[in-house]
């Protein structure tokens, strides 16, 4: 075992900079190791659910396919010592997830200028003005 990462040879080994942790729900890539994939694929989209920012473990959701993912604890960044684990994905790839992302919610309308919930709050304005009334919603116990 080679003592470079361990944080008595090396106390920068285990310092973790928060910056460097991506956030709730942000989807990453994650590079499985052999025999850990599926169809002869490694690599594989994954959403961000839980961050370890002591120990710069994440916890992954990770999408085999459409009916098939795994939850993985405790993973590592990919890294030249571990080439195994979660890294960021490359932006052509979240260009294009923000481009099918942006089709799903708008369609084929522009983005409005103002934000959604803007657009919402006004109209409920606007409806209370003549006399009407905001549907009402109902809270799940």
């Amino acid at each position: 075992m080679s003592g470079h990462l361990l944080s008595t040879v090396n106390p920068d080994a285990d310092s973790v900079n928060p910056d460097d942790l991506p956030p709730l729900g942000a989807r990453v890539q994650y590079f499985a190791r052999p025999g850990m994939g599926q169809g002869a694929k490694t690599t594989f989209a994954a959403d961000v659910l839980h961050v370890n920012p002591t120990t710069g473990l994440v916890s992954l959701l990770i999408i085999y396919g459409a009916d098939d993912a795994r939850e993985m604890i405790n993973q590592r960044r990919r890294s030249d010592q571990n080439p195994f684990g979660w890294d960021y994905m490359p932006a052509p790839q979240l260009t294009a997830e923000l481009a099918s992302l942006r089709k799903a919610i708008f369609g084929d309308y522009n983005p409005p200028k103002r934000s959604v919930i803007d657009i919402l709050a006004d109209f409920e304005k606007r409806l209370a003005a003549i006399g009407g009334e905001p549907a009402k919603v109902s809270k799940r116990k």
